[in-house]
């Protein structure tokens, strides 16, 4: 978004000097180191499986990649006042755990239909566009969303010559580069498993499963190498 689109905030002004470029690139390092990590940690734990339908549903998808504080570390040990370095962490993470705890799927899985056993073995969902998916909270990772965030979190300090273009060039590329990213993986090894309550030899020789959970091996998603600080 052009930043003449954006409303100028009227904050008392700080006194406090800062070097606002030197924020916006220790914000995009530190911010494309966490999510990286992120995504090596993350994993499927909840979600049900019915016959060949599964739901990933909200609060399935989930990562111990918490990067809040990795991220302020680099902007302080970058010189930045800490009030700053939080701004940006805080408001990056929110957003970035927001949106993922909201994030729901429906998947694939063929083989669980019609099973031939009491317990269904674990089968891997028929890879898909991650994008076919959806969260309840899709704006949170929007530019406009993420600079409005990290403007609030700045207090007094948003008035700074500065301050509010680089709350700006931080959304716009992190907003870009998770919609990259969006765009382009795919979900899968989404695995599920269940029982088959109607199984019942010799009458009944197969069915479907019935309350059956989700899980996956981590990493379940890839960062694709898509959230280049210098792009």
């Amino acid at each position: 978004m052009e930043l003449s689109a954006r409303r100028t905030p009227s904050a008392e002004k700080s006194t406090l000097a800062v070097d606002w470029q030197r924020c916006v690139a220790l914000a995009k390092q530190g911010a494309a180191q966490g999510v990286k990590a992120w995504f090596a940690a993350s994993e499927v734990r909840g979600g049900n499986v019915n016959g060949a339908v599964g739901h990933l549903t909200p609060g399935s998808l989930q990562s111990r990649g918490f990067f809040r504080q990795s991220m302020w570390t680099v902007m302080a040990a970058g010189g930045l006042h800490d009030l700053i370095s939080a701004a940006f962490a805080d408001a990056v993470w929110e957003s970035w755990q927001a949106w993922f705890a909201g994030y729901e799927i429906m998947l694939d899985y063929p083989s669980l239909a019609a099973v031939e056993c009491a317990m269904a073995p674990l089968a891997a969902n028929k890879p898909l566009q991650f994008s076919a998916g959806k969260s309840s909270a899709h704006d949170r990772m929007s530019s406009a969303q993420l600079a409005a965030v990290i403007e609030k979190k700045l207090l007094s300090l948003a008035a700074e010559p500065g301050a509010y273009e680089a709350c700006c060039q931080v959304s716009d590329w992190l907003s870009a580069c998770f919609s990259r990213w969006h765009s382009t993986v795919l979900l899968m090894k989404v695995m599920a498993s269940g029982p088959v309550p109607s199984y019942a030899p010799p009458h009944t020789m197969c069915g479907p499963v019935v309350g059956g959970v989700l899980s996956s091996p981590r990493p379940v998603l890839a960062d694709l190498g898509l959230f280049d600080p210098e792009k």
